[in-house]
């Protein structure tokens, strides 16, 4: 059984769920408070998230996910057979988590209008202080 430790509303977790879809494949959901998120380093040394488990191991970082995924589950494949173009998918994949992400951030927490609707998905998992 496959269960992805997340956070709902990361990018790099939707990317960790939408690979999940595409492969067909059953997990369940662990949802971590951000107020927990330390906690997840009982999991695995660098405390990211997404986190997935499978059979008793844990992965860490949406790219070292996908790359275990296609590894474990190869079909459908996610990754060309061509090692040219897999080298290209890694470039592609490393420029937008690195680049990309923050315009995503700055697009769902500093304009006004969006961070009023993204902040309670942010701690909607909240049971503590926040919550």
């Amino acid at each position: 059984m496959l269960t992805l430790y997340q956070f709902k509303i990361s990018p790099f977790c939707d990317k960790i769920r939408r690979l999940l879809h595409w492969k067909g494949l059953d997990y369940k959901v662990n949802e971590v408070p951000l107020t927990q998120a330390r906690q997840i380093r009982r999991y695995n040394y660098i405390g990211k998230l997404p986190c997935l488990e499978h059979d008793g191991h844990y992965i860490a970082d949406s790219t070292v996910i996908a790359h275990y995924l296609e590894e474990h589950f190869p079909d459908p494949p996610i990754l060309p057979s061509r090692p040219e173009e897999r080298a290209m998918v890694d470039i592609l994949d490393d420029w937008a988590d690195e680049s990309l992400y923050f315009f995503e951030m700055y697009l769902r927490f500093v304009l006004p209008e969006n961070r009023e609707k993204n902040m309670p998905r942010l701690l909607e998992a909240e049971t503590g202080y926040f919550g």
